[in-house]
C-alpha cells in the first residue's frame, strides 16, 4: 500500500528486561500494548453515551483516541506490531465504534512520526508537553482551526516526579 507511512526503525539499545506489562530498556520504561476488543468497545460506548448526553443538538464532539496514545507513544518502539495486533488497525477499529456524535482524531501516524523526539516521559505513559502539542495540532486540523504556535507558550518545569512506571515500581 503506497499510502502506508514508513518510519525509520528504532533499535533498542541498553540492558533490557520485562516486568509484566512494562518493558525496560536502559533507563526508559515502555508499556506493553495489547488490544482487548471488549475494552475498546466499552470505552467507545462510554464516549458515545457522554456525547449523546451533552450534545442534544447532535453536533459532533471531538475525541482523541487512547489507542493512538498507546500505540505511538511509550510502548516498545518498532513497526507498529505489538501483543494484540497492529496498532493502526486497533485505532481504526476503536474509531469505528464511535457514533455520529463523535468525531475522532486519529493520532497514531502523527505521534509515530515524532517518536524519536521526547514526546513521552521516559518512565511514564503520559505525553510530554511536546507530545501533547502534536496531538493538539491534529485536533486543530480536525476542527479546521489554526493551532497556537508552540514557541508562544511559556515553559514551566516541575521537579521531583519521575513517572508512573517509576512510582509503581
Amino acid at each position: 500500500d503506497d499510502t502506508t507511512p514508513t518510519y525509520q526503525k528504532i533499535e533498542l539499545q541498553g540492558d533490557q528486561q520485562q516486568y509484566d506489562a512494562v518493558y525496560r530498556v536502559g533507563d526508559t520504561g515502555y508499556e506493553m500494548y495489547s488490544y482487548v476488543d471488549s475494552t475498546a468497545k466499552k470505552y467507545a460506548d462510554n464516549v458515545n453515551a457522554v456525547a449523546d448526553e451533552i450534545i442534544p443538538e447532535k453536533s459532533a464532539v471531538q475525541v482523541v483516541t487512547h489507542a493512538a496514545d498507546q500505540g505511538a507513544g511509550n510502548t516498545q518502539p518498532g513497526s507498529g506490531y505489538h501483543a494484540g495486533g497492529y496498532l493502526p488497525a486497533a485505532e481504526q477499529k476503536i474509531i469505528g465504534y464511535m457514533n455520529g456524535n463523535v468525531k475522532s482524531v486519529a493520532l497514531y501516524d502523527a505521534l509515530l512520526a515524532h517518536r524519536t523526539e521526547y514526546v513521552y516521559f521516559r518512565t511514564d505513559h503520559h505525553w510530554t508537553a511536546t507530545g501533547a502539542y502534536y496531538a493538539y495540532e491534529q485536533f486543530c486540523k480536525a476542527k479546521g482551526i489554526t493551532p497556537t504556535p508552540l514557541a508562544s507558550y511559556k515553559v514551566d518545569e516541575y521537579d521531583g516526579f519521575l513517572g508512573t512506571f517509576y512510582r509503581d515500581s
